[in-house]
């Protein structure tokens, strides 16, 4: 198999934006933004203003989850033809999920209560802008009760399941059409075949917007450093080695153990899939 060179790798072009992005940030303050004059007026610019950039990514990436979600699951469920089967596979892949779910918290808990990655920034909590969490927590208010969480992932709509990108509700669907369609048995191959092909052009969008990453990392590198100067940088890698560190841990120790009792070694994996993880690098 040929190798791309260094230069045609997607993090490597990350880590030009990133670079690129710190340089900006440094040079255009926001406490000393560049000035020009453009069609007789003045125009003030700093690092600040490439935010729109990574926010912009950051929606189209999630524009993008539900239809995946929903094509993934259903022709996953619905391939398996069997429902014995598929309720077997499910309670294993549910038992899974909750051990996994729950070490992964635990190492990452671990990692945070050791290193304190956030520790550092002197950031005055009380400056930030917080529009964009009001929304999320008045949501999470919402829900009381277990009955309540649970009676919220039954859509009123199924377009509106969608349309708000409600990822528990549109899991929900999901499992129910994947489930209905398994049951229809032989002539459900047409429509799966269709939904197979969606998500093929879904993964093709998402291949499309993934190349945008080092616009995105130049825009929240540049705002980041503007706003809150150079010295933001060694909390900010603290983090990042953090968050790194987490997931190496978490991979060789609960998933090499698990591949190693399936008889699968776990470095021959991650070289199986290291093009994947280069695309989670360049994008993190």
């Amino acid at each position: 198999m040929n190798r791309k060179p260094f230069y045609k790798q997607l993090y490597f072009w990350v880590l030009i934006g990133m670079l690129l992005g710190v340089a900006t940030g440094y040079f255009f303050p926001l406490s000393k933004p560049f000035q020009f004059q453009l069609f007789g007026k003045t125009f003030n610019l700093d690092g600040t203003d490439f935010k729109p950039l990574s926010d912009g990514f950051i929606r189209l990436i999630r524009m993008m989850i539900a239809p995946i979600i929903f094509t993934t699951v259903v022709t996953g469920i619905a391939g398996m033809g069997s429902l014995k089967r598929l309720g077997r596979i499910g309670i294993k892949a549910f038992v899974y999920f909750e051990i996994m779910t729950t070490l992964a918290l635990i190492i990452g808990w671990v990692v945070a209560a050791v290193f304190q990655p956030g520790a550092g920034m002197n950031v005055d909590v009380a400056s930030l802008n917080t529009v964009d969490l009001k929304e999320t927590l008045s949501k999470a208010k919402e829900h009381h009760s277990m009955v309540e969480f649970l009676l919220h992932i039954i859509p009123s709509t199924v377009v509106g399941a969608f349309a708000e990108g409600e990822i528990l509700q549109v899991l929900f669907i999901s499992v129910l059409f994947g489930v209905a369609m398994a049951g229809i048995g032989e002539a459900n191959q047409k429509v799966i075949l269709a939904l197979e092909q969606v998500s093929k052009a879904l993964m093709r969008m998402i291949g499309m917007i993934i190349k945008l990453a080092p616009i995105a990392v130049f825009a929240a590198m540049s705002f980041t450093i503007a706003k809150f100067g150079l010295q933001s940088l060694q909390p900010l890698g603290k983090l990042m080695a953090c968050i790194y560190l987490t997931c190496l841990s978490f991979v060789l120790v609960c998933l090499g153990f698990l591949l190693r009792m399936n008889g699968v070694n776990i470095f021959k994996f991650l070289k199986y899939v290291r093009e994947e993880l280069l695309i989670v690098f360049g994008t993190a």
